[in-house]
């Protein structure tokens, strides 16, 4: 799964033991939305203001495929997304988590695996921070 919504992530059996112990930070310089109805969609750009790089939180999962006869092991990810702030409100009714730079240490602790805590850190971003561009 790509995403996986904020909202009840601890309680989803896909989701509840990599949310407390297979976390991760994916890097991105922007993410982009759509906005429209198909045939007249048109495309975002959602970035920091001051053009840093930001950290979604994601979640990592490691399994073999069991049609696979070759048995490798396939590294996957997920980034988890929450209601959108209200920069993103009118484009999308979802946004990536983006962590603060002060929350990264803290989404990485392996010794944090409280669901109540972890999901203290799964808000939107602050509004303020980003800006939005037509592509």
């Amino acid at each position: 799964m790509i995403n996986a919504r904020a909202e009840g992530i601890a309680s989803k059996p896909s989701f509840k033991k990599p949310l407390r112990f297979q976390r991760c930070i994916i890097p991105a310089s922007a993410f982009f939305e759509w906005k429209g109805t198909p045939g007249t969609k048109v495309k975002y750009r959602i970035a920091r203001k001051d053009g840093e790089f930001f950290g979604f939180g994601g979640l990592y999962e490691t399994w073999r495929d069991p049609s696979d006869p070759s048995g490798s092991e396939q590294a996957t990810c997920s980034i988890i997304t929450t209601q959108p702030n209200a920069l993103v409100a009118p484009i999308h009714n979802r946004m990536p988590v983006i962590l603060l730079r002060e929350d990264e240490e803290r989404w990485l602790d392996p010794d944090m695996t409280e669901p109540e805590e972890i999901a203290s850190l799964l808000r939107p971003y602050p509004a303020d921070l980003l800006e939005t561009s037509r592509v």
